[in-house]
């Protein structure tokens, strides 16, 4: 009679624990000027060299939005914005000796062209093994998603939906409008703010990467 209550039990908590891993819990935040993102948790408020930034940790992957107040002007033509990103890029790669990217993917979303980076920084073995990045400008505000993992196998499959879904997640309320008298592009100019903003947000990684270290510390 033991063994069988036993073996219940041991099957509605089996049960339980399989609906509650289903059921992942997003939670959205407001980054300001209506724009969001979602996280799969309660993230955590901090900051990045005085900027707004949103972590959460969930086991072996670290999710970090990196909001950048007034970081470019507010209507950059197309050569503008792609010196931006690009100054961007080497900003990131700056940071990190050796660092390098491994792809770069253009995206558009409601109206606003962004930058989808993975990167590699094989002198920093410290750091999570897989490491993406989503760059959007928005309004003059700049905005960027870190998705960081070292979840392989079957977890490294659910990890992957879940970094899709975040990046996903990041929406302005709404579309941008078209503007005819854009200023000339000045591609030393973007391409230099893009460059100190790029250091800016790759310091979220960092940051992130310094929590990751104490969290393997704590448990070894």
């Amino acid at each position: 009679m033991i063994t069988r209550f036993t073996l219940i039990l041991s099957l509605l908590l089996l049960f339980s624990s399989s609906i509650s891993a289903q059921e992942t819990q997003w939670q959205k935040v407001d980054l300001g000027d209506s724009v969001t993102v979602d996280f799969p948790g309660q993230a955590t408020m901090l900051e990045v060299q005085g900027q707004k930034a949103y972590r959460l940790i969930d086991g072996e992957t670290i999710y970090l939005a990196v909001v950048q107040q007034n970081s470019y002007k507010v209507n950059p033509s197309s050569a503008e914005l792609d010196e931006f990103y690009n100054g961007v890029i080497k900003g990131i790669l700056d940071v990190v000796e050796n660092g390098k990217v491994i792809s770069k993917r253009p995206f558009t979303i409601a109206g606003y062209d962004g930058l989808d980076l993975q990167i590699s920084t094989p002198d920093r073995a410290d750091l999570p093994a897989v490491k993406f990045m989503r760059i959007l400008q928005i309004n003059g505000n700049g905005y960027t998603l870190h998705y960081y993992t070292s979840e392989a196998g079957e977890k490294a499959e659910d990890s992957k939906a879940n970094r899709t879904k975040f990046f996903a997640s990041l929406q302005p309320a709404t579309n941008k409008e078209s503007n005819s008298s854009l200023e000339s592009a000045k591609e030393s100019s973007a391409y230099k703010l893009g460059h100190i903003m790029g250091k800016v947000f790759f310091y979220g990684l960092l940051i992130a990467g310094g929590f990751f270290i104490v969290r393997r510390f704590r448990r070894a």
